[in-house]
């Protein structure tokens, strides 16, 4: 008899298990900088409802690495298209300090680490810290590789910041960021930001490319409706 009641305690909180809404993103993404911060308001709305996920793809990596000057240089007009489609602000600093220098090196490997970092200390306010990634560096021209500075965003947070740079030159992150970037590539990522819907077992692609405010809040209402 205890099995049975024990049984159907584990059946109960499997079916009311919160389903997850996966954010896949790379922090310099300039879609994924406007939409971050669609994603947090969501995130707010409908966080008794979902758990939110971020997930990194790795969209520059290896051979891609490379300064703005040499590798990225449509970046210098590419911004301005993201703010006119989305009313969101890249700041001076960013304009004048990074673009219009344009020696910056522009790799996703040590901001995604950091992200896998602050997951493993804080993982519930992931994509605030991850919107505040992206504003320091689209907005106030900050280096996102650098520990220090990557620690003190973490710090906004209240994660301590020894233990973050200890965590941050540690291999072990090194490696769990890489198999995040390859079960992303599973998932058949080719362009950022996408969000998925894990229900169970099943993963669902609900959205790809940037996505408005109401607009994704129409999809949340139609997938909170169907997997009751």
């Amino acid at each position: 008899m205890k099995t049975i009641f024990l049984l159907l305690i584990i059946s109960t909180y499997i079916m009311q298990a919160k389903k997850e809404i996966i954010y896949v993103f790379d922090p310099f993404c300039t879609w994924c900088y406007a939409m971050s911060d669609v994603v947090e308001r969501i995130e707010n709305e409908y966080s008794e409802d979902f758990t939110f996920v971020a997930k990194t793809g790795g969209m520059i990596l290896g051979d891609s690495v490379g300064s703005i000057n040499d590798n990225f240089s449509f970046l210098k007009t590419a911004y301005q298209k993201v703010e006119d489609h989305t009313g969101t602000q890249f700041g001076p600093s960013f304009k004048k300090d990074v673009l219009e220098v344009g020696d910056y090196v522009i790799s996703s490997l040590e901001p995604s680490i950091a992200m896998t970092v602050f997951k493993s200390l804080d993982e519930k306010n992931a994509i605030k810290f991850l919107h505040k990634l992206q504003e320091a560096f689209y907005f106030d021209g900050k280096d996102i590789k650098d520990k220090v500075v990557l620690s003190e965003l973490a710090s906004q947070f209240g994660v301590d910041k020894s233990e973050f740079v200890k965590r941050f030159e540690d291999p072990k992150y090194l490696d769990m960021t890489n198999e995040e970037f390859a079960e992303v590539g599973k998932w058949g990522v080719s362009g950022y930001p996408a969000i998925f819907l894990r229900d169970g077992e099943n993963l669902y692609r609900v959205s790809s490319g940037y996505q408005y405010f109401m607009d994704l809040k129409n999809i949340m209402i139609q997938i909170k409706g169907q997997t009751k």
